[in-house]
């Protein structure tokens, strides 16, 4: 069961598991899902550590309040700051799945001291979702076209916000099963599909709200991002998390990505670009999809190159939700990198 906290920015709703007593966990879920979606990953971690599953403002029972894209991902992390406080947590250990991840890692810029480790589970690139070109994140246009609200397709928002009943839940359905839960690994559940469903029909959709406004662009593909919304606060136009490569103060850092993972990906299928060299948008420039990943492995090695440690997992046959996909594998790599860095600190 979930509750609710009051803190000082929100009523924040989260589910609590483990021992008190033990190291805090936060595990900080994606888009299209609430804390719901982690409780698989909790369930075989609740013995090792307190686990604290907060849902992040825009989705599940928190108090519906807008994420103002201009901030990138500093409403989420200063929700989450307010939440520790209010809960009398000075450090965490901090885990994020896709969107999750850019909180997690905007999180370790705000404040490095606060976080033992980072956890970074398929996560949004550090140059953000869509609308880049190269490794080190030159966008594609001055008006970051290509990425923000506008990229989601208004026959699936609408069907998300329409519910269970009043949407097309065939094809959320179906994009469900296909991006997320189209491969399952040892552990996986089918109910893990109702499950998903639920989280994800209780986001807070709306103009503003989920996926987020947008503008008419002269750029391909005719979109720019808005100032409203979780898509725009991951565009790159707000979104940067490659400074965490100049931090001082390094918390060490764990990637564990999929190598099917059609989310997140060097050629995604979410991505603009992708869409246009398949004939699904026209008008198609030329212009590459984001190399996600590779952005991803940029940073982690330039983090090593700078005296950070940092460690990257790969899981073959794995999608876009290694944590359900493949929830006995994630679990053993989470617990023995969290163990390994207590040993180094001497704990």
């Amino acid at each position: 069961m979930f509750e609710i906290i009051e803190t000082r920015r929100l009523r924040q709703s989260l589910r609590r598991l483990g021992d008190e007593n033990r190291e805090p966990l936060v595990l900080v879920h994606g888009n299209g899902s609430d804390s719901a979606a982690m409780l698989g990953l909790a369930a075989r971690l609740q013995d090792d550590f307190h686990l604290i599953l907060p849902d992040l403002r825009g989705y599940g029972h928190t108090e519906r309040k807008l994420v103002e894209a201009r901030r990138g991902a500093r409403d989420w992390v200063d929700d989450l700051f307010a939440l520790l406080d209010a809960l009398g947590i000075e450090s965490c250990h901090l885990l994020g799945w896709s969107l999750g991840g850019a909180v997690a890692m905007a999180a370790a810029l705000q404040e490095p001291r606060r976080l033992l480790s980072l956890v970074l589970l398929a996560p949004v690139s550090p140059f953000g979702y869509g609308g880049t070109l190269d490794i080190a994140g030159k966008p594609n246009h001055a008006d970051f076209a290509g990425s923000g609200g506008g990229i989601i397709g208004a026959d699936y928002a609408a069907a998300v916000a329409g519910g269970r009943k009043g949407g097309n839940i065939d094809l959320v359905r179906g994009i469900m099963r296909h991006s997320i839960l189209g491969r399952f690994g040892t552990g996986a559940r089918k109910e893990d599909e109702e499950e998903l469903l639920d989280s994800l029909y209780r986001q807070h959709c709306g103009d503003q709200a989920w996926p987020g406004d947008s503008r008419k662009s002269e750029n391909w593909p005719g979109i720019a991002p808005g100032d409203w919304g979780p898509m725009n606060a991951i565009s790159p136009k707000y979104f940067n998390a490659w400074p965490l490569a100049e931090l001082e103060l390094k918390p060490p850092i764990m990637r564990i990505q999929g190598d099917s993972d059609v989310i997140i990906s060097d050629a995604s299928q979410f991505d603009a670009a992708t869409l246009g060299m398949l004939g699904v948008i026209p008008g198609w420039p030329g212009l590459r999809p984001q190399p996600m990943v590779s952005q991803m492995t940029h940073l982690l090695e330039t983090y090593r190159s700078r005296g950070g440690l940092a460690e990257d997992n790969r899981l073959p046959g794995c999608g876009h939700a290694p944590h359900i996909q493949f929830p006995e594998q994630c679990a053993r790599l989470v617990r023995d990198f969290i163990r390994s860095r207590r040993c180094s600190r001497g704990v």
